[in-house]
This record gives C-alpha cells, structure tokens and sequence, in this order.
C-alpha cells in the first residue's frame, strides 16, 4: 500500500513539474512578446513624433505661403488703385 502512495505521489510530482515548466515557457515566451511589443511601441512613438514635427513643419509652411499671397493680393490691390486714381486724374 505504501508503495502505490509512493507511485501516485511521484505522479503527482511529474505532473506538478510539468505544469511548472509549461509556466515558465509560457513566462518566457510572454517576456519575449513584451520585449517586442515595446520595441514597436517606441518605434510608433517615433513615427507619430517625425509625423508631427511634419505636419507643424507643413502649418508653417502654409502660413507663409498664405502670407505672401496676402502681400501680392495687397501689392496687386494697391496698384489697381493707384492705375484707377491715375486714370481718374487724366479723364
């Protein structure tokens, strides 16, 4: 009778030894996953960085594209004016 304790207790060992090692696999497997994802996570965080330095870099140009605009519409305006004023004088 002893022996058949002995026998299911060293079962019971083999079996709680095999579910520890599946753990630590899984442990192992789940850090190297981890490991990844932050990688990709820095790499995303870099994308979205050049991404908005980007589009604040496209803002600023736009601005200075719609402010000279502005100054030729200006300039453009000022010498309608002036041409219509001078005609205005000679008629």
């Amino acid at each position: 009778m002893n022996e058949i304790n002995t026998d299911a207790a060293l079962l019971l060992f083999d079996e709680i030894e095999k579910r520890v090692n599946q753990l630590f696999e899984k442990i192992e497997a789940l850090e190297k996953e981890k490991t990844l994802l932050e990688t990709r996570i820095r790499e995303l965080e870099q994308e979205v960085g050049d991404k908005t330095e980007a589009a604040r870099k496209l803002a600023e140009e736009k601005e200075l594209v719609r402010a000279r605009v502005d100054a030729l519409l200006e300039k453009i305006n000022n010498f309608m004016v002036l041409d219509n004023d001078a005609r205005m004088e000679e008629g």
